[in-house]
């Protein structure tokens, strides 16, 4: 395989490894801010009235 197939391969996310390097992961809500859904309705019409 080439370099670039072998890059584009599912590996398993080491979450312990990301929460080391970037405390902050995970320390906001889970649930989806209302600014994110209202941006993301705003691009889907945008995108239905093309």
């Amino acid at each position: 395989m080439t370099e670039k197939a072998e890059a584009t391969e599912e590996q398993p996310i080491d979450y312990e490894a990301v929460r080391r390097r970037f405390p902050w992961v995970g320390c906001g809500p889970a649930e989806e801010h209302d600014f994110s859904k209202t941006y993301r309705d705003v691009l889907a019409d945008a995108r239905v009235s093309r």
